[in-house]
């Protein structure tokens, strides 16, 4: 497993004083919790908070540029303190005195806790504490893991060693390095190691201001061997809407070929932003909603279609997403992966459905309805639903002005 993807430690921070309180009563928390909770339980715990932290999706913009924060996030402490007073799981809190807290040291730790299995939880060093201390920081971290993964924990605090007094700049507050003097190449080389970040709102400056000549760096993007790469340059060309209209034939053809879903989604989405609605564009993707059987992907294929061309003109899509607003019935499945696929259709079903025009008779009642609906996660409503919804109103209440 990844798990590089949520080991940022500015989006973690915010439970690692939860953490610490548990720590602080140790074994009896543990064996507290655990008295309520099986081990089972709190590894579905686990399970639960990687599926909404290892979604690029799940976060949002806070604070600093950059800076994400994901929402409604499990709080997994407990069920790390209880795993670890049944021996199930080991805790270290290392702090390293020689080694400046940097990009880089971050940048190794992080990729290298991504690849070991056995590592399930890890935090680090932030900028936002309330009695930080002057001076360079420290490289700090915690880390959860299993008997298994001993002895490559203990490489790892070797391989974090090896940083001590080099001289490195203080890391940002953005797990992304800046692209100001960067070429276009460069930047779409750098998603690579971008973890849980998408491009920053610069590297999308950068690239908007190259074109038509930096379509052919995203060209290559697309066809690049790490999938986040692929991901991010769809999220960028989805973001570059009609600019990069040049792309449409490209994308199309990465998403009949992908066999990642996330990025699936990612494509569907910058052709809906591109907004080429010729023929030969929504034909193949009509096929691929037709015989797509993951519900997410289906949603983002549906909404495409939709946007390029009209409800009326495309029923079956349009029928997917106005299901696909629905809470109960049906109701959520039990399974946390299924529960979570579940209420990603409905995200991705607003994502798309708030940005059709003259449907806000249709489409307010369910948005409605799923914004009010007691069992609609948070982040469902603070990211999608509860704008959408005030949007449309005050489309609908313009339409009825003289």
């Amino acid at each position: 497993m990844q798990l590089n993807r949520y080991l940022l430690e500015d989006i973690v921070m915010k439970r690692i004083l939860s953490y610490f309180a548990v720590g602080l009563l140790g074994m009896l928390c543990g064996i507290v919790i655990g008295l309520k909770l099986s081990q089972k339980d709190h590894w579905e715990v686990i399970q639960e908070y990687r599926s909404r932290i290892e979604d690029p999706r799940s976060y949002e913009p806070a604070g600093p540029p950059g800076l994400l924060v994901a929402d409604d996030l499990p709080d997994i402490g407990p069920s790390l303190a209880a795993l670890v007073a049944k021996g199930e799981l080991n805790h270290v809190d290392l702090v390293f005195p020689n080694v400046p807290y940097s990009r880089d040291v971050t940048t190794y730790w992080m990729q290298k806790c991504g690849e070991v299995d056995g590592i399930v939880e890890a935090t680090g060093n932030h900028e936002y504490v309330e009695f930080k201390t002057s001076g360079v920081q420290p490289f700090h971290t915690n880390i959860w893991f299993t008997n298994e993964a001993k002895e490559e924990v203990k490489e790892l605090i070797a391989g974090i060693e090896s940083f001590a007094n080099r001289k490195r700049e203080p890391a940002s507050g953005s797990g992304a390095p800046q692209s100001a003097e960067r070429s276009v190449t460069d930047v779409v080389a750098s998603w690579e190691d971008l973890g849980i970040w998408l491009p920053s709102s610069d590297e999308v400056a950068l690239i908007r201001s190259a074109l038509p000549e930096s379509l052919e760096a995203l060209r290559v993007g697309l066809k690049h061997d790490d999938a986040h790469v692929r991901m991010s340059t769809a999220y960028v060309a989805e973001k570059l809407g009609a600019d990069a209209a040049g792309l449409t034939p490209d994308v199309l053809h990465r998403l009949q070929v992908e066999p990642k879903l996330i990025v699936r989604v990612y494509l569907a989405d910058a052709l809906a932003a591109m907004g080429d609605d010729s023929q030969d564009i929504l034909d193949p993707l009509r096929g691929e909603f037709r015989s797509e059987q993951d519900d997410q992907v289906k949603t983002s294929l549906g909404g495409a279609l939709v946007r390029l061309n009209s409800p009326e003109a495309e029923p079956e899509a349009w029928q997917w997403l106005l299901d696909s607003l629905k809470t109960f019935p049906p109701v959520p499945p039990d399974g946390l992966e299924e529960r979570q696929a579940f209420w990603e259709r409905r995200w991705g079903a607003v994502r798309h459905l708030r940005e059709t025009r003259g449907k806000e008779e249709v489409l307010l009642p369910l948005l409605t309805k799923l914004r009010d609906n007691p069992a609609t996660p948070g982040w469902v409503i603070k990211q999608q639903v509860a704008d959408a919804v005030e949007e449309m109103e005050s489309r609908a209440e313009a339409s009825t002005l003289p």
